[in-house]
């Protein structure tokens, strides 16, 4: 939903969010996105966990791989065009890790409803990490699984403090 403004007790046209940004310390919703179908039995499925001193969320088995991470755009995010994504995830050892999001790309999969960026490689440093993706084409129209925007998926297992976005080119 589009934020409402008001101006001398009126309202006026909805304000487009330019930023927005979870931290898993608070919960799975604040700052216009959301970790969605986190409790579903389907692929979404994650769960709370205390690692590194912080708190987060680790993904959970889903049949014979390793559950998604789904995240919801708040619908007052613009659609269409560039935007970034940064996440911070604990660097646990062997394996990878990548995001996959609804894009402007109709020869991505499913029409680009999945459109794969490059593989992030586990070092095994055991530390937070912080990896900023650019997604040149987002869509953002809510045609993932569970209605997500753009989703995280790992070879083994992942564990995600906070989720930052903003929309255009990188800051």
């Amino acid at each position: 939903m589009a934020h409402e403004a008001t101006w001398g007790g009126e309202t006026v046209a909805p304000v487009a969010l330019l930023r927005a940004e979870l931290d898993f310390s608070g919960g799975t919703r604040s700052g216009g996105l959301a970790h969605v179908g986190f409790d579903a039995a389907g692929d979404g499925g994650t769960r709370a966990k205390e690692a590194g001193g912080r708190r987060c969320r680790e993904n959970v088995p889903f049949r014979d791989h390793l559950s998604y991470f789904h995240f919801d755009l708040e619908d007052g995010f613009l659609r269409g065009g560039p935007a970034q994504v940064e996440i911070e995830y604990l660097d646990l050892g062997e394996g990878s890790w990548t995001l996959h999001y609804d894009a402007l790309d109709d020869s991505a999969p499913v029409r680009g409803a999945y459109k794969a960026l490059p593989a992030v490689a586990f070092t095994g440093s055991q530390r937070w990490r912080t990896k900023t993706f650019s997604l040149p084409d987002a869509r953002f129209a809510g045609r993932q699984n569970s209605a997500a925007d753009f989703r995280v998926h790992s070879t083994t297992p992942l564990r995600i403090a906070s989720v930052r976005m903003w929309k255009g080119q990188a800051q």
